[in-house]
């Protein structure tokens, strides 16, 4: 409708102000009316739609509106940045029949669909188009949004695994050689031929014409309006991007990330906000990463100074420093890597190794899964790429050398079996070692020794969290397996146990029980239990005997490639649920030991399976667990001298070993 003719004057109603917390609502309030330009509104000085949604201001109209409890309103999902959006739109908008028209000649010229008499086109019902008979895939290039080309074609290749048919698919991007060069390696993968035009500069370009620029205009919504109808959508972090997603609406059931479409369960696609300015788009579902270390004066002075020594040796572009003392761990598809338990430890002892030695740490994993798809960069950068002259592995934790023989190398590689295995040092041996405390007697002297930040369980959650953060994938498949497993049917924060059993070290399963009663008795309140454990059987059996005890049922994934990285994935997940369980119970498993050490020492309910939860019933769990690959069982007890008693068993029974292997 016409504005009224004397409604010409611009207001920055949507500036932000500090000092005005109400400052949207109550700025112009008193004015019958005014006009807000694109540049009022977009910008990061300006109030972003999620800022306006979460204001004072709409809590009020809320409220006004016959909803008493405005902030629980607040907290659903129709006032999330994905769904608030979605609806704006249609209840704004509807599609042209022109932009309709034009989608489907945009697919027919490209090849994904047949070509038909024109006379097909003559008439459209809003409700009902061609792309509704026509099932292909969506993809959207950023050219500086996605990092390598070759994941279109992946990513096609698993939207295909998912839907269970193959589909062709539609790419959308502003690149024609990115176009061109795709559609080569998959002729499935289809593309309009035309070179669009950057609609942000049309104005000033002048020998672009003014009908060239409204034809490129009505194109590029064109192509939005294809990638809302396609089956399956590949996303790129563009805003350009996220409106096909946000017009489809964030519950359709197929939509990724193109740069993470390789590594994704499209069965339990994330909800995702972006908006203008931001680097990347971020998980709806804010789950709190309550055992992390998220302030760097949290951390032992011996790591503060790491993390600072460290990214002083990083470029701001994002590469090595000349000349700066490297060390890289690699596990790469050609070695045999072990579990998220060995994992971790080999990465925690390589940062005390570069530490020690003052080296800046990189951290070179690719196998199964690129990993920092998975456990992003904490405070320390370490998926920095290696010099390309990086590639001989060096035995430096070899526990027949000493520590310090390659401190004239610039650089060199650690491969995974050169830090894990009895003919390795220990972690506790590299906290112990001279290495370590010739590094911070340096510093704050030999005393340091005494405080907790030495001791291996603290040792390991700083080196954890300083060098890690759980990437919002790996946090979102952990609530979803959480309410697939019927523990969190509500989708609400709740209070729960944590079982780990491995059939290994458990001798009786009806330790799941005594766990779980136990747990109970000690914590004074009833609560579900999450079991994780190798066996299905077992999993099944303890659900059946105590409905209160859950469990995710894993598919039987087959040896694809992608169905590995997806198992490697949910193994992460659900050791982030023992994580965050109120009382953990562990087995004699790295795996296991990996939550109790990422959770920290500091929180008060752990048992260890076999040796506590069998026995009578009492308060007095142990505080501290010192384990490593290769023992038997966890060191415990709640006196120095016990855990000094069987750390002394367990070294003497690692120099029998090693003696023989060197007199061999």
């Amino acid at each position: 409708v016409a504005p009224p003719e004397n409604a010409i004057e611009i207001f920055d109603a949507l500036v932000f102000d500090a000092m005005n917390a109400d400052f949207p609502l109550s700025k112009h309030h008193n004015t019958l009316g005014y006009r807000i330009g694109h540049a009022q509104v977009i910008g990061d000085e300006n109030y972003r739609l999620s800022e306006i949604l979460e204001s004072r201001c709409m809590d009020k109209h809320l409220i006004e509106n016959g909803w008493p409890n405005a902030s629980k309103y607040m907290k659903g999902k129709t006032m999330t940045v994905p769904y608030a959006f979605h609806s704006a739109f249609w209840i704004l908008f509807d599609f042209d029949d022109d932009i309709i028209y034009r989608a489907e000649k945009m697919k027919e010229e490209s090849g994904l669909e047949k070509k038909e008499d024109d006379d097909d086109y003559d008439t459209y019902d809003q409700n009902v188009t061609k792309s509704e008979f026509q099932v292909f895939n969506g993809l959207h290039y950023g050219y500086l949004d996605v990092k390598e080309m070759r994941s279109l074609s992946n990513c096609h290749n698993n939207m295909q695994n998912h839907t269970g048919f193959n589909a062709s698919a539609y790419l959308v991007s502003d690149h024609v050689k990115v176009k061109e060069g795709v559609h080569k390696v998959d002729a499935s993968i289809h593309y309009y031929q035309n070179d669009m035009l950057d609609v942000y500069s049309m104005n000033d370009d002048s020998t672009t014409s003014l009908r060239d620029q409204r034809i490129s205009f009505i194109e590029s919504m064109a192509e939005i309006k294809v990638l809302v109808d396609s089956k399956c959508l590949g996303l790129s972090n563009t805003m350009y991007s996220m409106m096909a997603y946000y017009i489809r609406g964030p519950e359709n059931e197929c939509h990724v990330l193109v740069d993470e479409c390789e590594y994704w369960d499209f069965a339990n696609p994330l909800i995702l906000s972006y908006e203008p300015g931001d680097y990347k788009p971020k998980n709806m579902m804010k789950i709190e990463q309550r055992s992390q270390l998220d302030n760097i004066t949290q951390f032992p002075r011996m790591m503060r100074k790491y993390i600072k020594f460290h990214n002083k040796g990083i470029n701001f572009g994002g590469r090595l420093k000349d000349n700066v003392p490297y060390l890289v761990y690699q596990c790469t598809d050609d070695m045999v890597c072990g579990d998220w338990g060995e994992r971790l430890m080999g990465m925690v002892k390589a940062l005390f190794l570069a530490m020690c030695t003052g080296r800046v740490l990189l951290i070179d994993s690719t196998s199964p899964v690129p990993l920092d798809t998975v456990l992003n960069p904490g405070f320390i950068a370490w998926n920095v790429a290696p010099p390309e002259n990086a590639t001989e592995i060096f035995d430096a934790l070899n526990a027949d050398f000493s520590i310090s023989e390659y401190n004239n190398t610039l650089g060199y590689r650690i491969g995974h079996a050169q830090v894990i295995g009895d003919e390795n040092y220990r972690l506790s041996e590299i906290l112990e070692g001279s290495c370590v405390l010739n590094h911070i007697g340096e510093q704050k002297g030999f005393g340091y020794m005494k405080k907790k930040g030495l001791l291996l369980p603290n040792a390991f959650h700083s080196a954890f969290w300083a060098l890690f953060k759980i990437d919002e994938k790996v946090l979102y498949r952990a609530e979803k397996m959480q309410i697939e497993s019927g523990l969190n049917e509500n989708d609400e924060e709740l209070e729960y146990y944590g079982i780990h059993y491995d059939r290994r070290s458990f001798k009786e399963r009806e330790t799941i029980l005594d766990c779980h009663e136990n747990m109970q008795y000690y914590m004074r309140f009833n609560a579900s239990t999450y079991l994780v454990s190798d066996s299905a059987k077992v999993k099944k059996w303890a659900h059946k005997q105590n409905p209160s005890i859950h469990y995710h049922e894993t598919s039987k994934y087959s040896v694809s490639l992608r169905n590995q990285r997806i198992s490697f994935i949910e193994s992460l997940a659900e050791m982030w649920i023992l994580v965050n369980s109120e009382c953990l119970s562990l087995s004699n498993t790295m795996y296991s030991m990996m939550a109790y050490y990422i959770r920290g020492t500091k929180n008060t309910c752990h048992a260890l399976g076999e040796v506590t939860c069998s026995a009578h019933r009492s308060k007095k769990y142990p505080r501290l667990l010192l384990y490593e690959p290769g023992d038997e069982q966890p060191c415990l007890g709640t006196s120095k001298y016990q855990r000094k008693k069987c750390k002394q068993e367990l070294d003497e029974k690692l120099r029998i070993f090693r003696s023989k292997k060197k007199g061999s």
